[in-house]
């Protein structure tokens, strides 16, 4: 669905500019049907800081899972994690943490948070986002987290 160095799809670019995922969830709707995607994981957590919980199964024939979510406001950054494998040599774990990093979509040219939306002409590939207003200390500041906690309910 997205990878640093790839442009952008047109769902990813809704996602990241606006937060609209119903064409998202479209485009992994139809993964599944073509037998490459188990799940559409789909929340709507609160405001920034704050968390959001949600149960869902997985198995060893798709223990790879991909998220995204816009950073607000923003013209067309996000945070996500890609195919990150769930089930590492052969093992659940019991917890798994994943630091999100900022990334630029590539698809906006809006220069602050508040810019009116200023489509790219050419588009950008994906990126994640170093020197910017995030980083400290040379280091890109993590922007929240994705916790993955295996309960098992057999």
């Amino acid at each position: 669905m997205w990878a640093p160095g790839m442009v952008a799809t047109d769902e990813i670019e809704l996602m990241a500019e606006s937060g609209v995922k119903t064409t998202l969830a479209a485009e992994v709707n139809f993964a599944i049907t073509a037998g490459a995607a188990q799940y559409v994981i789909s929340g709507s957590g609160p405001d920034s800081p704050g968390s959001y919980s949600m149960e869902f199964d997985i198995g060893r024939s798709f223990p790879l899972v991909s998220l995204v979510s816009m950073i607000a406001p923003s013209p067309d950054l996000f945070v996500g994690v890609r195919d990150l494998d769930l089930c590492l040599n052969g093992t659940w774990g019991e917890q798994l943490v994943f630091s999100l990093q900022p990334y630029d979509a590539g698809t906006d040219s809006g220069v602050s948070y508040g810019s009116l939306n200023a489509d790219m002409d050419p588009v950008d590939p994906i990126s994640q986002i170093t020197g910017f207003s995030f980083e400290s200390n040379v280091e890109v500041a993590r922007l929240g987290s994705f916790t993955f906690q295996w309960i098992d309910n057999q």
